[in-house]
């Protein structure tokens, strides 16, 4: 008897398919010297005298009811600190207790007397590869924490070009606005977030640097927004965004 299909369930009978890991959260996090990754514990809920939450419990209560359950990274190194929430299921292990080959590598080299670099490295894992939803977070939650560490080690730089005829730019007011000369009748002005610095080159070419790769990202997209490219006027207007 084939067994009743509900709306939304999908009924694999014969399938001997392996869940697949993610590519990206299966692989180590190098923590390079100077730079420090500490896991806060997410807080307990609020229990008060008519509403006790389950860590499972989401009330409609709003945060008064309930505080998140969303556990802390906080990485900190030459440039500066940053800080991620991370769900609860993912946690940080260094990387030669879940990888036998690194461990073997490692206890080679200690045992010549040498030093093993790759001893610091974290690895990425969550409580149940088969769920869908944690195997989804897995490679973005390392992506974020790869970037937290270069850029609070290295920083993170970009390249702004204005392409484009009279097109030109200038820093005002003590480096928080960027004036844009960008083909209208007037000058445009983008806010410079706190912690992004610019530089510039040229009056074409800017140099953007930020510890946080995701804020960069987004006041260059915010720039380049303000000229969007024209492709059917037959010549370049754009407003060009280089990562380096």
């Amino acid at each position: 008897m084939i067994p009743r299909r509900f709306p939304g369930q999908c009924i694999r009978q014969f399938s001997t398919t392996q869940h697949w890991l993610s590519n990206v959260g299966i692989k180590p996090l190098s923590v390079p010297a100077g730079v420090t990754v500490t896991v806060t514990p997410p807080p307990p809920p609020k229990r008060t005298k008519y509403f006790k939450p389950s860590p499972r419990h989401h009330p409609l209560g709003g945060p008064s009811a309930r505080e998140s359950d969303a556990q802390k990274i906080t990485i900190q190194g030459p440039l500066g600190k940053l800080e991620i929430d991370v769900p609860p299921f993912i946690s940080l292990v260094s990387a030669w207790t879940v990888d036998p080959r690194l461990a073997a590598q490692i206890a080679e080299l200690e045992g010549q007397g040498k030093v093993a670099p790759r001893r610091n490295d974290l690895a990425v894992i969550v409580t149940d590869n088969k769920s869908r939803k944690q195997r989804e977070m897995w490679g973005t939650i390392r992506a974020l924490l790869n970037n937290s560490i270069h850029g609070v080690s290295t920083g993170h730089q970009t390249t702004l070009t204005l392409k484009g005829v009279g097109y030109r730019g200038a820093i005002v007011d003590g480096g928080k606005f960027l004036e844009l000369k960008v083909g209208y009748n007037h000058n445009v002005n983008a806010v410079i977030p706190e912690g992004v610095q610019v530089s510039m080159t040229n009056p074409t070419v800017f140099e953007v640097k930020c510890i946080d790769k995701d804020k960069m990202g987004l006041f260059c997209a915010r720039v380049r927004k303000l000229r969007p490219p024209e492709p059917y006027k037959g010549k370049v207007c754009d407003i060009l965004v280089t990562f380096c």
